[in-house]
């Protein structure tokens, strides 16, 4: 398996936070269809999410997304499959005025770099969340999620294992307007929730 091709897709029955239970606490606004949302202002910026697979990247993603995609736009490279079509579709977000969600494992300072050049040129922030899960809670989701394109029951503990030894912990040098780590499902909804609300101090 290409180790850079690694979003998820994961099913929501591990986590105890489902589709329904996170709309009852969006705000209003954001449950319209996406053609009847108004759009905001706000300063455009790239979220880049970091985890190993099963860390619950995609999750967040499509929350992100699936509330308010008149801001948000997930790009999940399992879905695109290339790191160039997710560099493509990243340019393509900020030409239209949207924040992308970066849904890889970005495992590497080398592998975040492609992003951080695209934030550079464009003259924006990035923020960065690391998705910090134990190794085994990430291979006992992956087992369990169904239709992952990529990762399945067979060789999800070898993925799990190679992206685990080549896994680099972001750096503040890296160039991040803000560095946030998650530990738990519940503290990854409340730093979705912040992004909805613009609660963080760098808002």
């Amino acid at each position: 398996m290409n180790s850079s091709n690694c979003g998820e897709r994961l099913t929501n029955n591990s986590t105890g936070h489902d589709e329904e239970d996170w709309q009852e606490v969006l705000p209003r606004r954001s449950r319209k269809p996406a053609r009847e949302q108004r759009r905001e202002n706000f300063e455009q910026f790239i979220l880049l999410l970091v985890g190993i697979p099963g860390s619950g990247k995609s999750t967040f993603a499509n929350k992100l997304e699936s509330g308010n995609s008149s801001k948000f736009v997930s790009i999940n490279q399992d879905k695109l499959k290339t790191r160039k079509k997710c560099l493509n579709v990243c340019l393509r977000a900020l030409q239209e005025g949207k924040v992308p969600v970066i849904d890889r494992c970005n495992f590497d300072q080398d592998q975040r770099q492609y992003f951080l050049d695209i934030a550079l040129n464009a003259n924006i922030p990035v923020d960065c969340i690391v998705f910090d899960y134990t190794k085994e809670e990430c291979l006992r989701r992956c087992i369990e999620r169904i239709g992952h394109p990529n990762i399945n029951k067979q060789n999800a503990r070898g993925v799990i294992s190679l992206m685990t030894k080549n896994f680099e912990v972001p750096l503040h040098n890296e160039t991040y307007r803000n560095l946030t780590t998650v530990t738990s499902y519940e503290e990854a909804d409340n730093v979705a929730l912040k992004y909805y609300r613009k609660e963080l101090s760098f808002f």
